[in-house]
C-alpha cells in the first residue's frame, strides 16, 4: 500500500530516536527481572506480572515501528512485518527448543507425561503455544505447569496472534485520509481496547464458559489483547504530541514506579488474570513509558549501564531461565536456592543466544525473498522436527527392553479404569452393564469396591472369578473410601466429598438388595493415619477421644456387619506394601540411564512396610475378629522374601508408590482365587 507518507501531523523528533532510546531496554529489563525472580521462587509474589509489562512494551515498540516504516517508505509492507517478526523472534526460540529437547532425552524419564512438552514446543514454533498450553498443562499457577519445561513460551503464542492482527489495522488506519488517520485509530484501538477489557472481566466474573475459556482467559489473546492496545495507543498519543506540565510528568512517573514495585510485591497468584488486578502492570508501564519522554530522572535510570544490558538479552534470558528451573527442580529439588542457581545459570546460554543468534539475524538482511523464507522455514521446522524425534524416541523406550518393560507397567490400567467404572458411580442396573465380568458364569457374583486399591486387585479377582465360574462386578472410587460414616478430606472439594459419600451410601444399598454372593473391601490404608482426613462416625457408641483408626476400625465393622445381615459374605483385603518414607519410590523419578543401569528399582525390607502400616493392619484384623469376615492379604506373596522390590524375575510389580502393576495383579490372581475357594 504507497500512498502519502505524511500521517496528518508533523513528525517529531523523539519518534525517530524513540526506537533506539535506551529507557525502553531498561523496561524490559525490570519485567524480566521480575518473571526470573518469581520462577526462582524469590519474595516477588507478583513477578509473573512482568510479562503483562512485555505485552504493552510490544504494543508500543512493534507499533512504533510500522508507523516510522510508514512515514520513511509511504506504504504498510505486510509481508515485510511478518518476516521481520519471525526473524526476530524464531531463530532464538528455535535455539532454545531444539538444545532443551536434547537435554530432555538425558534428564526426562520415559515414564512420566512425556509428550506435553515437546507438543508445546511444536505450539511455539507454530505460534499457537498458548492453546497447546491450555488443553494439555492446564492453569499456569497448576502444579503441573511447574513441570513444563516450555510453559513459559505461552507469552509467544499471545504475541504471535497479536502481530497477525497489527499491520492489518495499520493498513485499515492509513487508507484513511490523512486528516482522519490518527482519530480513526485512536477509536479502532480504543474500540479494540474496550472490547477485550470487556472479555477480560466476563473472565474475571466466572461467565466464560468451556469454549470461550482459552479466548478470554489467562492464555486467551481476546482477554489479553487490550494489553498490546495500551501499547498502541500510547504511541498514538505521542504521535499526537500530546506534552505534560512537569509537575504531572513527575507524577506519572512516581505512581508507575508506585504500581509497579505493587504489582511485584502485593499481587499474588489468588489474583484473577486477566482481571482487575492487571491493571497494575500495565498501567504502571504505561505511565513509565510516556514519562520518560520528559522526565530526565526517570530516563536516566531506565538507561542505566546495567538495566539497559539486561534488556538487551531479555527475550532470550526470558526464554532459557524457565527450562532450567523446571530440569534443576526435577533433579535437585524444588526449592529457592535450587532454583535461583538455575536461573543465573541460565545467563550463559542467553548472552550466546543473544549475541550469536538473536541480534545476528534481527540485524542483518537477508539477501533475497526466496533464501530469507527459506531459513525462517528452518527455524520454524527444526524445533517441530526435534520434538517429534522426542516423542517417537521415548515412546519406543529409547530403543530399550527394560524402559519398555517399566513404560508398560508404569502406564498400563487396571479393569475398572479401562470399562469406566473407576469413578463416583455406584452400581445399579445401567452400570452393571458394563463393569460386570464374565456375566454368563452361574456361580454367586463377587462385587469389588473401594478405592483405586481396589482396583489394582481386579486382575486378580477376574482370573478367581473366571476359574470359579462366578461373575465380577466393579465399583471403585479413586481416593474415596468405601466405609460408612461422614468422611471428610481437607484439600477435596465439597462437591467431590458429596460425589464420594453418595457413591459409598448408593453402593451399600444396592449390595443389601443384591444377589447374595461375596463382597470384596479393598481402600488403601493411609487415611486413616493421615491428619488431612475427618471420619465423623455413625455410631452412637462412639467414644469421645477416638483416634482416627479406632474410628476407622469402629465403622468398617458397622459396613461389614450391615452386608452381612443382608445376606452377603465379606472379604477385607489388607492394603499391598507401599513405597512411602525414607523408601518412596516415584517412576516419574527414573531416568534413562537409571533404567537402562537397572538403579530405578528399589529395595526395601519388608520389616519396614510392615511397621509403617502397622496401626491399619491391627485395626483391619480387629474388625475381621469382631465380624467372621475373612481377612485376605497379599504382602507375603508381593514381597516373599526380607526385601520388598519395584522389580523381581523380570516382572515390574509396581504402577505407583501406592499401586501394583496389572502384570503383578495377574501374578497375585491364583493366590486370590485359592482364597475365594476356602470355607
Amino acid at each position: 500500500m504507497r500512498t502519502d507518507p505524511d500521517i496528518g501531523l508533523k513528525k517529531i523528533s523523539s519518534l525517530e530516536s524513540l526506537s533506539t532510546i535506551n529507557q525502553i531496554q531498561g523496561l524490559r529489563a525490570i519485567a524480566v527481572i521480575g518473571v526470573v525472580a518469581y520462577h526462582a521462587g524469590l519474595p516477588l509474589s507478583g513477578g509473573f506480572t512482568g510479562v503483562d509489562m512485555f505485552f504493552v512494551i510490544s504494543g508500543f515498540v512493534v507499533s512504533l515501528s510500522v508507523v516510522r516504516h510508514f512515514q520513511k517508505t509511504g506504504r504498510v509492507d505486510i509481508r515485510s512485518f511478518y518476516m521481520k517478526r519471525i526473524r526476530r523472534l524464531s531463530p532464538a526460540l528455535a535455539l532454545m527448543l531444539s538444545v532443551v529437547l536434547v537435554i530432555m532425552v538425558f534428564l526426562s524419564s520415559p515414564l512420566a507425561d512425556f509428550t506435553t512438552a515437546p507438543l508445546t514446543a511444536i505450539g511455539a514454533s507454530l505460534g499457537v503455544s498458548n492453546w497447546v498450553i491450555f488443553t494439555t498443562t492446564g492453569g499456569y499457577f497448576d502444579s503441573a505447569a511447574d513441570s513444563n519445561e516450555f510453559l513459559n513460551t505461552w507469552t509467544l503464542g499471545v504475541e504471535a496472534q497479536f502481530y497477525l492482527v497489527l499491520p492489518v489495522l495499520f493498513f485499515l488506519i492509513f487508507w484513511f485520509k490523512r486528516a482522519h488517520r490518527l482519530s480513526v485509530g485512536l477509536l479502532l484501538f480504543g474500540s479494540i481496547f474496550t472490547i477485550s477489557i470487556l472479555a477480560a472481566w466476563l473472565n474475571f466474573t466466572g461467565q466464560v464458559g468451556p469454549r470461550t475459556g482459552f479466548l478470554f482467559g489467562f492464555y486467551g489473546p481476546v482477554g489479553r489483547l487490550w494489553e498490546f492496545a495500551v501499547g498502541v495507543l500510547l504511541v498514538l498519543v505521542v504521535l499526537r504530541k500530546i506534552r505534560f506540565s512537569p509537575v504531572l510528568a513527575r507524577s506519572m512517573a512516581f505512581l508507575g514506579v508506585g504500581l509497579i514495585f505493587f504489582s511485584f510485591t502485593m499481587v499474588d497468584s489468588t489474583a484473577v488474570f486477566p482481571g482487575p488486578m492487571t491493571l497494575v502492570p500495565v498501567a504502571g508501564t504505561g505511565l513509565l513509558l510516556i514519562a520518560s519522554l520528559q522526565v530526565t530522572s526517570v530516563r536516566k535510570f531506565l538507561s542505566l549501564a546495567s538495566l539497559v544490558a539486561i534488556g538487551n538479552f531479555s527475550y532470550s534470558w526470558y526464554l532459557w531461565h524457565w527450562p532450567f528451573v523446571v530440569l534443576a527442580s526435577g533433579m535437585w529439588g524444588d526449592t529457592w536456592v535450587v532454583k535461583s542457581i538455575a536461573v543465573t545459570v541460565s545467563v550463559f546460554p542467553a548472552f550466546f543466544s543473544y549475541r550469536y543468534v538473536e541480534d545476528r539475524f534481527r540485524l542483518s538482511q537477508p539477501k533475497s525473498t526466496s533464501s530469507n523464507i527459506k531459513v525462517m522455514a528452518i527455524f520454524i521446522l527444526a524445533p517441530i522436527v526435534f520434538a517429534g524425534l522426542f516423542i517417537l524416541m521415548f515412546k519406543f523406550g529409547l530403543g530399550s527392553p527394560v524402559i519398555r518393560k517399566y513404560q508398560n507397567a508404569t502406564s498400563g490400567l487396571h479393569l475398572a479404569q479401562t470399562r469406566g467404572c473407576d469413578v463416583t458411580v455406584p452400581l445399579d442396573s445401567n452400570s452393571l452393564l458394563n463393569c460386570t465380568w464374565n456375566s454368563a458364569a452361574t456361580g454367586p457374583p463377587i462385587y469389588l469396591v473401594g478405592d483405586s486399591n481396589a482396583d489394582h486387585f481386579s486382575e486378580a479377582a477376574l482370573f478367581a472369578a473366571l476359574q470359579l465360574n462366578r461373575p465380577l462386578s466393579i465399583s471403585t472410587t479413586h481416593a474415596c473410601p468405601f466405609i460408612s460414616g461422614n468422611f471428610e478430606w481437607e484439600p477435596m472439594s465439597s462437591e467431590w466429598l458429596s460425589q464420594c459419600d453418595s457413591y459409598r451410601r448408593e453402593n451399600l444399598l444396592f449390595l443389601e438388595q443384591a444377589p447374595k454372593g461375596t463382597v470384596v473391601i479393598s481402600n488403601i490404608d493411609w487415611y486413616w493415619t493421615s491428619p488431612e482426613i475427618i471420619l465423623n462416625s455413625v455410631s452412637s457408641s462412639q467414644a469421645a477421644g477416638d483416634s482416627l483408626e479406632q474410628t476407622f476400625a469402629k465403622e468398617m465393622t458397622i459396613t461389614v456387619e450391615q452386608l452381612q445381615k443382608s445376606g452377603q459374605t465379606v472379604i477385607l483385603v489388607q492394603t499391598a506394601p507401599m513405597w512411602n518414607g525414607q523408601y518412596f519410590w516415584e517412576p516419574e523419578d527414573c531416568l534413562p540411564w537409571s533404567l537402562i543401569s537397572g538403579t530405578c528399582g528399589k529395595q526395601m525390607p519388608k520389616s519396614s512396610a510392615l511397621a509403617s502400616q502397622k496401626i491399619v493392619r491391627d485395626a483391619l484384623e480387629t474388625v475381621s475378629r469382631e465380624t467372621g469376615a475373612r481377612l485376605w492379604d497379599s504382602f507375603n506373596e508381593i514381597c516373599p522374601d526380607v526385601l520388598c522390590e519395584i522389580e523381581s524375575n523380570l516382572n515390574v510389580k509396581y504402577f505407583d508408590a501406592n499401586h501394583i502393576s496389572v502384570r503383578e495383579s495377574e501374578v497375585l490372581g491364583p493366590q486370590f482365587k485359592d482364597f475365594l475357594s476356602q470355607k
